[in-house]
């Protein structure tokens, strides 16, 4: 976890052959040889907490570092390529669950393997212990091959020379990934694995690269990039505008670990800090629109520079121990805080006494309070169908289908009975998309405001006359969750 800018459009159509991963061998090159089987496995990394990462969840539990240090590409990546037609066999990975934690989840291991005049790789999954058939390679963009069966998702790929690092994007349902380096006769081979959730496809929707001074797409997709450097920390900041994606790297080290995700409303935003790190560091970018970006604090080094339409930002303070710096900037003539602005509008909403996490996934709306959770199905989710459920003494109520025209602040709820109802203020809001691409809001009441006997009625939008416009809805049901 940690879902991620130029002061030009970087043209690289014209150059995507020479820039692009290589990974295609000339069957004119091949020279006979005998099988090989190549055991050697450098170290793999899972994201998150024991190997699982929920997508989307920055920030929550505290600040990350995604530039802890690993053996992730941690040599030059030499200039061999991988001759698959003289026959390879490599354990590929192995996502190993934790039968305390994770008893639920899939336990997968990975080998790629060819026979000697193969032109591709086969890849060879275990699920639960049972061999699946193998599965064929796929293109991916650039010349990344991609694997995939329902639940995992595996891109195998040469790092492109000069590279410092490179990051997927994967569509959204991920929830745990695991990566690493094998080593195939002084090649380097670069894999991330990704875990599913069910109903969702898996694709690779891009692969970023990384050099010196600028960000790559793997399918020769025109990005933004630049070098922002605040006093001993220098990184470089990608963004993908038509993918709302944003990425950066760590240039004080010779090469990756790389950091991407996906633009929450528009921005970004990592910070890290701990024993390994000697400067707490922000890094992100603002949403279109926001402008001043400002420190809180005087001894905190601001750099910010141009990404497209948007502006990246890095804050650097060697003296902070804490927590990483704290940026704020200027949006619709209110300042705001970036870290909360990516927190609260990612998928955070305050209920009553409590913090929700609210979770668009394929087959279902998941609603998670520390350990505890609930998962609504998506055929429960219809338009003009709302849902509301007590929680830590407020309510929950969730509109599929309803894309209100109006701020956060805005929306109201309707409360009461047969004989008497009112309309209330909502504590908290999430506007977002269900995983099919319906818009959804989720609203929380603060604690104490249904009174005794009272039930959730409907919503709507306030005006400036303080009338509320509401939204038509056939029923609200009830739910009683535990959570």
């Amino acid at each position: 976890m940690s879902e991620n800018f130029d002061n030009s459009a970087l043209d690289l159509l014209d150059r995507a052959d020479e820039l692009a991963p290589a990974m295609a061998v000339d069957p004119g090159t091949v020279i006979a040889a005998g099988r090989r089987k190549v055991r050697h496995r450098q170290a793999s990394v899972a994201t998150g907490v024991g190997a699982v990462a929920l997508v989307g969840a920055l920030w929550l539990g505290g600040p990350i570092n995604p530039f802890a240090p690993t053996h992730l590409m941690s040599d030059p990546v030499p200039a061999a390529t991988v001759s698959w037609q003289d026959g390879v066999d490599v354990e590929l990975f192995d996502n190993s669950p934790n039968p305390v934690h994770e008893a639920d989840r899939t336990a997968w291991t990975g080998q790629l393997r060819s026979n000697e005049g193969d032109a591709f790789p086969e890849l060879v999954l275990t699920r639960d212990g049972t061999q699946l058939d193998p599965v064929t390679a796929q293109d991916g963009p650039g010349d990344v091959m991609v694997f995939t069966v329902e639940g995992l998702s595996v891109a195998v790929w040469q790092s492109p020379p000069g590279s410092r690092g490179e990051a997927p994007l994967w569509a959204p349902g991920v929830y745990a990934s695991q990566g690493g380096t094998v080593e195939i006769d002084g090649a380097q081979l670069q894999y991330r694995a990704a875990e599913i959730v069910p109903g969702g496809n898996g694709e690779l929707e891009e692969l970023y690269w990384f050099t010196d001074d600028a960000a790559h797409a793997a399918s020769g997709a025109p990005l933004h990039s630049t070098v922002l450097v605040a006093g001993d920390v220098n990184a470089l900041v990608m963004l993908d505008q038509p993918r709302q994606a944003w990425g950066t790297i760590d240039l004080r080290h010779p090469t990756g670990p790389a950091h991407v995700e996906r633009l929450v409303a528009g921005a970004g935003l990592s910070g890290w800090i701990g024993q390994d790190v000697t400067t707490a560091t922000s890094v992100g970018v603002l949403p279109e629109g926001g402008s001043k970006p400002t420190v809180t604090s005087q001894t905190t080094v601001l750099a910010q520079a141009q990404l497209g339409t948007q502006t990246a930002v890095l804050a650097a303070d060697s003296t902070l121990v804490t927590g990483p710096p704290v940026i704020r900037y200027q949006l619709e003539g209110e300042e705001r805080d970036l870290m909360r602005f990516v927190q609260e509008t990612n998928r955070t909403l305050e209920v009553g006494t409590a913090q929700l996490l609210v979770t668009a996934q394929p087959t279902a709306l998941e609603l998670r309070r520390g350990d505890k959770f609930t998962l609504i199905p998506v055929e429960d989710l219809t338009d003009g169908h709302a849902l509301a459920t007590p929680v830590m003494g407020g309510h929950v109520v969730i509109v599929p289908g309803w894309e209100p025209d109006a701020a956060a602040e805005d929306l109201r709820v309707l409360v009461g009975t047969d004989e008497e109802d009112r309309w209330v203020e909502a504590k908290s809001a999430y506007i977002d998309i269900l995983f099919d691409g319906r818009p959804l809001v989720v609203l929380g009441l603060d604690d104490g405001i249904l009174h005794e006997d009272e039930n959730v009625r409907g919503v709507g939008i306030a005006e400036a006359d303080d009338r509320v416009v509401s939204h038509p809805l056939d029923d609200v049901t009830p739910l009683n969750v535990n959570i």
